[in-house]
């Protein structure tokens, strides 16, 4: 196994498991609900609540810790590799740019040029040219299939904080803010524990947020 897979694995598992936590709770609450309005009903339903929330905090504290030590893992494997060198025919196109009068190289041009570059070391080139010689341009937003060492461990810490942001709170971010709005609105209240859930994830490239292409490049970088 790599660490994009256990990555993949804790993320997967970890919906698995608190799926299960829900559908435990849920029977539970059901089976409770036909003594409702009899005497202790509402503190027998409130020990129920509090230990499915016992429940949960324990499993994301656990998985919170083995993720940890995954992407410790990760950036450890990233910070290893020699970081990667403009391709041949960037490298060339550079060259060229640098021989010419930068009087007569235009913002269109570079922009161009920008749009055409595959690896961050190429644009990072290009940046410290244009700064040098005060020519603006414009790079679409692209995500590069060849990425530096700087570029993968700030995408590691973004799955990290993701990761984490998921184990502490399963809802659905929108049926969330609907519930938020309508309370605040209307003075609704809701209880966070019955909200839809996140949908599972079931394949690799859902837990990365990453094109096939994107990951492949990543998985090289950090496994």
């Amino acid at each position: 196994m790599t660490n994009t897979d256990d990555f993949y694995r804790l993320i997967s598992d970890h919906q698995t498991k608190h799926a299960a936590l829900d559908s435990d709770y849920s029977i539970k609450k059901q089976k409770l609900e036909r003594f409702k309005g009899s005497r202790g009903y509402d503190e027998d339903l409130d020990a129920i609540k509090r230990e499915y929330q016992k429940q949960v905090k324990s499993l994301a504290a656990r998985d919170k810790e083995a993720l940890k030590q995954i992407v410790d893992r990760m950036r450890e494997v990233n910070s290893r590799r020699p970081e990667p060198a403009p391709t041949a025919d960037e490298t060339s196109m550079l060259q060229m740019l640098r021989m010419r009068d930068p009087k007569s190289i235009t913002s269109d041009e570079l922009t161009r040029l920008a749009n055409s570059l595959q690896t961050d070391a190429a644009r990072g080139v290009l940046r410290d040219f244009a700064k040098i010689n005060h020519i603006f341009y414009h790079q679409e937003p692209k995500q590069s299939t060849n990425v530096s060492i700087a570029a993968t461990d700030e995408k590691i810490r973004f799955l990290y904080a993701q990761a984490c942001e998921l184990f502490d709170d399963s809802a659905q971010p929108a049926a969330r803010l609907w519930a938020e709005r309508q309370a605040k609105r209307y003075g609704n209240k809701y209880d966070v524990d019955d909200l839809p859930r996140r949908p599972q994830i079931t394949e690799k490239r859902e837990a990365f947020g990453m094109s096939t292409e994107q990951l492949a490049a990543f998985c090289e970088a950090v496994d």
